[in-house]
């Protein structure tokens, strides 16, 4: 079975998800590519700029404007130029610690052997079929980081990625990037695509660039077994959510679910089904364990 990611740029959603849902507002669809398309034209004219401070302003004004990959882009590139760009660490969740950039709070060390122990610290190979250069791996790595934070955060520390294989010239991984599709996201056609969801052999499409609440998106499709697109809250497997940072998505539960015949049940439900032994508390369990990224360039 095939669960196809029409999510965040090209659903209409069926309940008015341009009206205020759950305390926050979602862009229309046009605001949000009039603002991408703005985003393309600057961040063209910085192409060969290596200003530090040009390319972390131009970040700051992405995330302002519902552009939350695009805004990553810039900050990595302000660091590029300056390995020590304070404003653009800061945008990306880091402080200085002991004189290195750091992410905030503590690793509960006993908490992620727990969960590891459980079964859902999980080690993946990402396959790009290009062969593709260093400068695009590391860019590639911050995405991965993304990731597992993003996974961590949705399942309140009950799920991390432990271990990435991130390799070029092939296409057996569990996540893979289609020949010639390296630098797209899903305007450009990259998209992503879950196939098998639910089933032990899932795996996902993607581009190159596809966005990371996207890949958590068809992550959780493969492995919850979750159904096609759910409407009406704010949820990540939702979509049409414009403009929605991803720190503020969570999985929806009996309280924030909006029934329909597709989804007649919430995530968090749905999810403890497949794993008996998550439990939905809202509590912090830490800070997510680093991923250990390997890269393999052939």
């Amino acid at each position: 079975m095939v669960r196809s990611l029409v999510y965040l740029l090209l659903l209409v959603p069926l309940y008015g998800i341009t009206q205020k849902t759950g305390g926050y507002t979602p862009m229309s669809q046009q605001e949000w590519f009039g603002n991408y398309q703005h985003y393309m034209a600057e961040s063209e004219k910085l192409k060969e700029v290596k200003n530090a401070d040009q390319h972390a302003e131009l970040g700051q004004w992405a995330w302002e404007h519902g552009l939350e990959d695009e805004a990553w882009e810039q900050w990595l590139e302000a660091i590029k130029y300056d390995k020590n760009h304070t404003s653009s660490y800061t945008a990306m969740g880091y402080k200085k610690t002991n004189g290195s950039w750091q992410r905030p709070g503590n690793v509960n060390e006993e908490w992620v052997q727990q969960v590891k122990q459980s079964g859902r610290a999980f080690t993946y190979t990402f396959a790009f079929a290009d062969d593709v250069e260093p400068e695009f791996f590391e860019e590639f790595s911050w995405r991965v980081r993304r990731l597992n934070w993003f996974i961590w955060h949705l399942t309140e520390g009950q799920m991390y990625l432990e271990k990435i294989k991130v390799v070029d010239k092939s296409t057996d991984g569990r996540f893979v990037i289609e020949k010639g599709r390296l630098y797209q996201t899903l305007l450009s056609g990259g998209g992503a695509v879950c196939y098998n969801s639910g089933q032990e052999d899932w795996y996902v499409k993607s581009g190159g660039r596809c966005y990371m609440r996207i890949l958590c998106h068809e992550f959780f499709h493969g492995i919850f077994g979750f159904p096609d697109e759910r409407h009406g809250c704010i949820c990540l497997m939702q979509g049409g959510l414009y403009g929605i940072k991803t720190p503020d998505l969570k999985l929806c539960d009996k309280a924030t679910h909006r029934e329909s015949t597709v989804t007649p049940t919430s995530c968090w439900e749905m999810a403890m089904q497949r794993f008996p032994d998550m439990k939905h508390t809202g509590e912090s369990h830490g800070r997510a364990p680093e991923v250990e990224i390997e890269i393999v360039n052939n």
